[in-house]
């Protein structure tokens, strides 16, 4: 994810969590653990939505380390591909939110 979209969920995620009275050190541990949980979701659903040769070809272009490529592959197989992680991200929030209310 690029650095400035990923500055953006951050600030999303305190914000959204209402983190801003924890340290940085407990903010950090909290965003990477809900961004890992982000990735892996968006990872999932990308895949949920390529066919069987699409997905061999993405798994064949991320072997070449060539993120551009990825990015560009990624966007002409998946609508609104560049909005993917964000909604997941949000959604990963939401459900996070509903369970500290139910605590």
């Amino acid at each position: 994810m690029p650095v400035e979209i990923n500055n953006r969920l951050k600030q999303q995620i305190i914000e959204s969590l209402n983190l801003k009275s924890y340290t940085a050190r407990q903010q950090e541990k909290i965003i990477s653990k809900l961004m890992d949980n982000a990735f892996s979701k968006t990872f999932i659903a990308i895949m949920d939505m390529l066919l069987e040769d699409e997905k061999k070809e993405l798994l064949r272009m991320v072997k070449t380390k060539n993120k551009e490529a990825v990015l560009n592959y990624l966007n002409s197989r998946i609508k609104n591909f560049s909005l993917l992680p964000e909604e997941i991200t949000e959604e990963t929030i939401k459900g996070l939110k509903k369970l500290r209310a139910v605590r």
